[in-house]
C-alpha cells in the first residue's frame, strides 16, 4: 500500500509562494511546513519530489504523486486563471 499524505495549503503560503517556482510555490512551502527536517522540495505539474535530511544521507528522494485538485491549484494560480484559496490536498508516493 501507498503512503498517502495530506497536506494543508494556507493563505499565508499563497501569500508567500512564487509563481511556476516548483521550489517556492504554495504547495512547496506547504509541505516544508508541514513535514519534518526538509531539505529540498520540487513541484512539477501532476508529481512532488521530496528530500529530508536522513535521505540527503542516504543520497536516496521520494516521489509522489499530486490528486487533481493540487493539479488544479497549481494551473490557476501561475496563470492567474481563477483566485485562489486555501485548501486540503492528498499526495500519494509512487512505486520506482
Amino acid at each position: 500500500m501507498n503512503k498517502i499524505l495530506e497536506i494543508e495549503v494556507t493563505q499565508e503560503d499563497i501569500l508567500n509562494g512564487t509563481k511556476s517556482s516548483p521550489t517556492t510555490c504554495p504547495i512547496a512551502l506547504a509541505i516544508k511546513r508541514q513535514i519534518k527536517n526538509v531539505v529540498y522540495v520540487s513541484v512539477g505539474g501532476t508529481t512532488v519530489n521530496l528530500v529530508t535530511k536522513k535521505m540527503l544521507f542516504l543520497k536516496s528522494k521520494k516521489d509522489y504523486h499530486l490528486d487533481r485538485t493540487a493539479q488544479d491549484f497549481i494551473f490557476s494560480f501561475d496563470q492567474d486563471f481563477i483566485p485562489v484559496h486555501p485548501f486540503t490536498f492528498l499526495m500519494e508516493k509512487l512505486n520506482w
